[in-house]
């Protein structure tokens, strides 16, 4: 994202912000973040991947005779996308520290939060394509190696990865306000809480 564009964005919805939207962009912007990135799902090989997973669960609950709880697409595509971001922090964290990333919890801080955009010509209608916008602390001094790294291990080592874009941060409140603009439409849902790590405040 360009930051003109950053700035344009929040200029338009900054009369629309809630006060708990303006809280929690307030609470982001007291950390000093290095990196800005966004990542996106490439939409046919996630449909494959969710139309495998459906028809498994239904061959089961055939089986097993057992229907109750049986997961629909929505819920299914939710599942995998978020498998997919555990795996991408996952490896970066080992990636950076070893094994002490599940010995002793060394994990780059991040903050990641999950952007549905809105439906074309309705303001506040949810939408379906799922993307994940984020905020980091680079482990190490070298902030251009770390964005490559970031850059290289959604490119590679997922097989869901679709466009994708890293950034280093000049301005941490223009970034705090662009990556809680859909607060408005999805709430509290918009925190990714089981990926984000945030261990010191900066």
């Amino acid at each position: 994202m360009r930051l003109r564009y950053l700035s344009n964005a929040i200029r338009k919805t900054m009369k629309t912000k809630s006060r708990d939207e303006i809280e929690l962009s307030n609470w982001i912007a007291d950390y000093d973040w290095d990196v800005f990135g966004t990542l996106t799902f490439n939409k046919r090989q996630l449909h494959l991947t969710i139309k495998d997973a459906l028809d498994e669960s239904v061959k089961t609950a055939l089986v097993e005779k057992r229907f109750r709880g049986l997961m629909g697409y929505e819920k299914i595509k939710e599942e995998i996308e978020l498998n997919e971001l555990k795996r991408y922090w996952n490896t970066l964290d080992k990636g950076y520290f070893g094994n002490d990333a599940d010995r002793k919890n060394f994990r780059i801080q991040r903050f990641n939060l999950i952007h549905m955009g809105n439906i074309k010509g309705k303001q506040r209608k949810r939408g379906t394509h799922t993307h994940i916008h984020f905020a980091a602390l680079s482990p190490t001094k070298n902030i251009d190696s770390f964005i490559h790294k970031l850059q290289l291990c959604w490119d590679k080592n997922s097989e869901l990865s679709g466009l994708s874009e890293f950034r280093d941060v000049y301005d941490k409140n223009n970034l705090s306000n662009y990556l809680t603009h859909e607060f408005r439409n999805l709430g509290n849902d918009t925190i990714e809480t089981n990926t984000t790590v945030l261990h010191t405040r900066q």
